[in-house]
């Protein structure tokens, strides 16, 4: 299959599945290595398709219809991580990105698209499994989120308990 050929298979493939897709499954799938998926998903994305990585692979982001989205400046440490993700999804809303500010590198940012408690329960996972650090770690915990909500009231409800809690900074 070239390289064409794939990619408009793979976007089809991704448009029509209800739940993420590993590199690697796609790799299998197609019958090549994961790095060509990589590449591909780049492409694609190049193209203008919402492919978002997430914590269990790539999905096509379908736009939300009144949707909002803001960024939040939070500061915690990775005792707190679950806690903030699990607050902004119990109360309707979508974590896409996180992103600090780097001395050397300017603005760093990391694509999350954490929807759903099991996407969440999957991150942590990986992260307490993990040996390396979180992206927040370079900045002191220091961090942004761009965060999705259906509606403004429920926008300002996640701020405001993310502000209760302790996890933006003013």
């Amino acid at each position: 299959m070239k390289n064409k050929e794939r990619r408009v298979a793979m976007m089809q493939l991704l448009a029509k599945s209800d739940s993420p897709l590993s590199g690697g499954k796609l790799a299998e799938m197609y019958g090549v290595t994961r790095p060509i998926i990589v590449g591909d998903i780049a492409a694609l994305r190049q193209s203008g398709y919402p492919i978002a990585s997430t914590p269990r692979g790539y999905k096509m982001i379908s736009p939300h219809d009144g949707s909002i989205k803001k960024v939040f400046l939070c500061k915690h440490g990775r005792e707190q991580v679950e806690e903030e993700l699990t607050t902004i999804l119990s109360l309707g809303g979508i974590v896409h990105t996180i992103g600090v500010e780097h001395d050397i590198y300017g603005n760093i940012e990391a694509s999350l698209y954490i929807q759903s408690m099991e996407d969440c329960r999957l991150f942590v996972k990986r992260f307490k499994e993990s040996q390396n650090q979180l992206l927040s770690s370079l900045s002191h915990g220091l961090h942004t989120h761009l965060v999705e909500a259906p509606s403004l009231q429920v926008m300002e409800q996640i701020e405001g308990t993310l502000r209760d809690k302790g996890l933006l900074v003013s």
